[in-house]
């Protein structure tokens, strides 16, 4: 009998899927839901995740899609042999596809087989380690092992095994530990890759945070952010990505009460010990400036969940920080800061005093003037609906909301003799035109 979703059938409708206008997809869309959940679903999917190299990746891709949901929810038709031998097909295969340059479909299969990992009641570790010796080429089984690491997370939430895979971190963050150790590899790739992972790891609140602290993944991510010149500047603004993700998981620790005190303590001193890079490119300018947002907003009681005695604390040396930023970064950078400097603003009347006054006075006052430089046109304007022009619109309007908190400073900042000074300016015969706007755009922010 003739099968109900033959091959030619199946891949004419994921080409029109993939390449067809909005029409053509959703009925493309139904024959292929409906496919999913057919027996020849099985042996297709299988058949095109194996034909990686005949077809479009596309193909394959959808493929490993079908397959995933096959394995979701028909995982009870399958037996244990069953089981294994999908894991060892989609191994390879994953393995084939990392050879291959197939960047997409590694994605795809790693999600396979992490729920084929979390499904099979087997030592979880050795499970995700066996990834390993199926390769013939040192770096390829390696690549496959971290793809897999990475879509765990998500998968375990959608599976609701999360607990499992937490109970399973610690061996999975040695096994990465001796990879990310390995001189035989290419360490670049696998740098690169692991930082992902951790990265993904935290984001889902899987780990604890003194096991990543710990780390030599995290441990190599802050040596990167330290000294930009290392390893000419590879994997820079990687290792910040990784930072912010790791400040944002002890944030996450923190208003769950279950961060140590002296931890935190000791990752704030790491924090500090990290310089803005400012020779570098301006990408890699952006990069850091995001990881002294990132802790500003966690150690300087800027978030709402700190306790106030933070923002006296540790807040003068993480806004000396952001005035960094704001000092040499782009406009556009810049602009991103204007967010953490308004909470500031917004925050510190709730603790005035002296010691307050003492601390902030100086910082406040010399973020004044960067602010109000940055304001200033040039003495050529940028054209209209310009890239420049766009970019100081944006910035002017963050700094109209900040400019508004600075009437709450009145104890710290001189608003009466702030304001004559800017009038002066304003209406002094010899001001250029550009002080003279730039004096009245703050006036009107500030009354």
């Amino acid at each position: 009998s003739m099968p109900n979703f033959p091959k030619e059938m199946v891949l004419c409708a994921m080409n029109a899927y993939i390449n067809g206008d909005s029409e053509v997809q959703n009925q493309a869309s139904q024959y292929l839901q409906e496919y999913q959940d057919s027996p020849e679903a099985w042996t297709l999917s299988s058949h095109f995740i194996a034909s990686m190299k005949e077809l479009p990746e596309s193909i394959a891709c959808l493929a490993a899609v079908t397959m995933r949901h096959k394995l979701r929810v028909y995982w009870n038709q399958l037996t244990t042999d069953e089981q294994y031998y999908l894991f060892g097909y989609f191994v390879y295969f994953l393995v084939g596809a990392h050879d291959s340059g197939l960047r997409k479909l590694m994605e795809g299969l790693g999600a396979v087989i992490a729920v084929l990992v979390l499904r099979m009641r087997h030592d979880f570790a050795s499970l995700c380690a066996s990834v390993t010796p199926t390769a013939n080429l040192a770096d390829s089984a390696p690549a496959a092992y971290l793809e897999v690491l990475q879509m765990l997370p998500v998968e375990a939430k959608l599976l609701n095994e999360e607990a499992r895979l937490k109970f399973e971190i610690p061996n999975l963050l040695s096994q990465l530990a001796i990879l990310h150790a390995r001189q035989d590899l290419d360490s670049m790739y696998i740098l690169h890759r692991s930082m992902r992972v951790c990265c993904i790891w935290m984001r889902a609140h899987v780990v604890e945070v003194d096991q990543l602290f710990a780390h030599p993944v995290v441990a190599h991510a802050f040596q990167l952010v330290k000294d930009a010149q290392l390893l000419d500047g590879r994997f820079y603004e990687e290792a910040c990505e990784l930072l912010c993700a790791f400040l944002d998981h002890v944030m996450y620790a923190h208003q769950a009460k279950i961060l140590n005190a002296d931890l935190e303590a000791h990752i704030y001193a790491i924090c500090c010990t990290v310089p803005l890079p400012v020779m570098s490119d301006a990408d890699t300018l952006s990069s850091a400036a995001f990881f002294f947002m990132k802790v500003s907003q966690v150690f300087a009681g800027v978030n709402p969940g700190q306790p106030q005695s933070m923002l006296e604390q540790r807040g003068p040396f993480c806004y000396e920080m952001l005035f960094q930023v704001t000092k040499f970064c782009d406009l556009r950078t810049i602009t991103a800061t204007l967010s953490n400097w308004m909470s500031l603003f917004d925050r510190l009347p709730l603790c005035f005093d002296f010691t307050t006054h003492q601390l902030f006075q100086p910082l406040i006052g010399r973020i004044i003037d960067v602010l109000f430089d940055n304001c200033r046109y040039p003495e050529v304007r940028p054209k209209h609906n310009s890239p420049e022009y766009e970019d100081k619109l944006q910035y002017r309007m963050q700094l109209d909301d900040v400019l508004a908190k600075l009437s709450n400073l009145s104890h710290i900042v001189p608003l009466k003799s702030l304001l004559k000074k800017l009038i002066a300016k304003a209406m002094d015969s010899e001001t250029s035109w550009m002080d003279v706007e730039a004096s009245l755009f703050f006036v009107r922010g500030m009354v």
